[in-house]
């Protein structure tokens, strides 16, 4: 999935897929912001950095969203 298909907001388990093979899974409470925030963010911790290597636009990252959960659901998590 690419960045552009989101056109609303998601609450779920997404995974970022690396051409290396190696993946990362998160959960937020808006993907697409997540996701954003992960590319634009200037640290030093593995996921960032990792993205800056094998990503030169936010449009070319790879993620999926392996299970999106309703906002009630969520708010019981948190």
């Amino acid at each position: 999935m690419k960045i552009s298909e989101i056109n609303r907001k998601i609450i779920g388990i997404y995974k970022i897929n690396f051409p290396n093979k190696k993946n990362y899974i998160g959960l937020s409470n808006d993907i697409g912001r997540r996701i954003s925030e992960h590319f634009y963010k200037d640290s030093h911790l593995p996921c960032h950095k990792a993205i800056r290597k094998y990503f030169l636009s936010l449009e070319e990252i790879d993620f999926d969203i392996l299970e999106e959960i309703k906002e009630e659901d969520y708010l019981l998590l948190s």
